[in-house]
């Protein structure tokens, strides 16, 4: 349990330099490249990141349980991780061409060419991120500590040289390179680990081809939406959707960070038949997650005005639409991810999240067209709420023969749900006519300060949520009451 807690900490490191990087870098970047040159931008980096996924094959999960079940064999785990980046390798190499021929041919693409110039470098070097090698031997420390150091340099960087919508090639570039950075880092950190004699890559092709179908897939329905948008639309409503999905991102990232070091873990109980314990844990990951997500949806419904106007600018109010049709992923992709990740996969069923999300793909690809021209960015954002409960549904459906001894209380998720309409509703209803004026941060502050302070007195003492009274108990000892 104190391994569990340690790289909780640390992938929490992880996301929230992600998150600082992103409400730092976005209200900056939004202001001084507008709508249509941060348009540009997210129209390259989802078709790079869309390579990207389809070159490492799955590999960035299926690695983690594999690496997870070979730790305690220096041989095994050697021959493990040479075999799967030989793979990366490959698939890479093979990407990079494909990518290469795409930007050269297509008129879209080729007119944005400075742009995929930098997009193809990180395709080409996508195969030396091993992140998921060190997550596999649950040292998070690794990965958290590296990641942070690149963001802020970055975040640096950003805020130094980048003035003005001119320098948009410069921006992607400082992304592009800390990216590029952080790849190379990861690489020489396992180079140990490598060695390429007497390989064995035909025991890995069929499960990695099942986890690789199930991010293509996904990727089909999330990233390539801003691509849709892209050719079907101005690409200053990429810049809608995208930004407030990055919104949504930086909302659910921290709730994953909880259930991704999990796997490790979990594979290791499920090795050793201990279920009790595993159905323990995931008992307390689900009240976790559902606990935290409520509030925060509950935030970016009921505040979706001021995020936007404070991290994006005036000119992006136009995505609030987006953010309210976004904000109830994050309980949803929550849920999809424990589903996926910490119950089906463990225990091997990852072909079953393989259907779901064809299915999912299947759904999308039957609405988004008509949705997004009919609606723009706001087609966009509701295609994928509607497929992502679809397959989280699913996910469900195929998950349920695991879930018999986990406990889930349906009266404490009512409760809070009806807890966070009442706390944030009411206390932003009233501050409408109270709010100081002129600032829109410092009113924000306020009454987020506020609703946060009269939902946890709620839960607390009248709801008497579970967790919510241990986090208060655990804070009084700290206090030393």
């Amino acid at each position: 349990m104190a391994s569990i807690k340690r790289n909780i900490f640390y992938n929490i490191l992880l996301t929230t330099s992600q998150i600082a990087f992103s409400l730092v870098s976005l209200p900056y970047i939004s202001r001084v490249l507008g709508p249509f040159q941060l348009g540009r931008v997210s129209f390259v980096d989802s078709a790079t990141q869309y390579f990207i996924i389809t070159a490492s094959l799955g590999i960035p999960i299926y690695g983690i349980r594999e690496i997870a079940k070979v730790v305690g064999s220096p041989v095994a785990l050697k021959k493990t991780f040479s075999e799967l980046l030989l793979i990366q390798i490959i698939t890479s190499a093979v990407l990079f061409c494909v990518y290469l021929v795409l930007v050269l041919c297509l008129d879209r693409f080729h007119a944005e060419e400075r742009l995929f110039h930098l997009g193809l470098l990180q395709v080409l070097l996508s195969a030396f991120v091993t992140d998921w090698f060190f997550q596999g031997m649950e040292n998070y420390a690794a990965v958290a500590l590296r990641s942070f150091v690149m963001r802020l340099l970055s975040i640096a960087a950003i805020l130094i040289f980048v003035k003005n919508e001119h320098d948009v090639y410069l921006y992607y570039t400082i992304w592009s390179g800390a990216v590029v950075l952080n790849m190379v880092i990861s690489l020489s950190s396992s180079y140990s680990y490598i060695n390429f004699k007497g390989l064995d890559l035909k025991r890995h092709l069929k499960p990695v081809m099942t986890f690789f179908s199930t991010r293509f897939v996904t990727s089909i329905y999330v990233i390539l939406l801003s691509v849709f948008i892209g050719y079907l639309e101005n690409k200053v409503y990429v810049a809608y959707f995208t930004s407030a999905y990055k919104i949504y991102t930086v909302s659910v990232t921290l709730i994953l960070a909880f259930s991704s070091v999990l796997i490790p873990k979990l594979s290791a109980y499920h090795q050793a038949n201990m279920h009790e314990e595993s159905a323990r844990l995931l008992s307390r990951n689900f009240n976790v997650i559902i606990n935290f997500s409520l509030p925060i949806i509950a935030v970016m419904m009921f505040f979706a005005g001021p995020v936007i106007h404070i991290l994006l600018g005036e000119r992006f109010l136009p995505a609030r639409a987006d953010l309210l049709l976004l904000a109830p992923l994050v309980l949803v992709i929550s849920i999809s991810n424990v589903l996926s990740l910490n119950i089906l996969t463990p225990v091997g069923k990852e072909r079953d999240f393989l259907k779901a999300t064809v299915y999912g793909m299947i759904f999308n690809l039957c609405i988004v067209f008509f949705l997004i021209s009919a609606f723009r960015d706001v087609g966009a954002s509701i295609s994928l709420l509607a497929t992502e409960c679809l397959v989280c549904g699913l996910l469900y459906f195929y998950a349920l023969p695991y879930l018999k001894n986990i406990q889930i209380s349906l009266k404490t998720i009512l409760l809070n749900f009806i807890s966070c309409c009442i706390c944030f509703g009411v206390v932003r209803l009233g501050f409408t006519y109270i709010a100081p004026a002129g600032n829109h941060l410092v009113a924000f502050i306020v009454q987020i300060g506020a609703c946060g302070l009269v939902y946890l007195l709620v839960e607390v003492f009248i709801t008497r949520n579970v967790l919510y009274r241990e986090l208060y108990q655990l804070a009084l000892k700290k206090i030393g009451r």
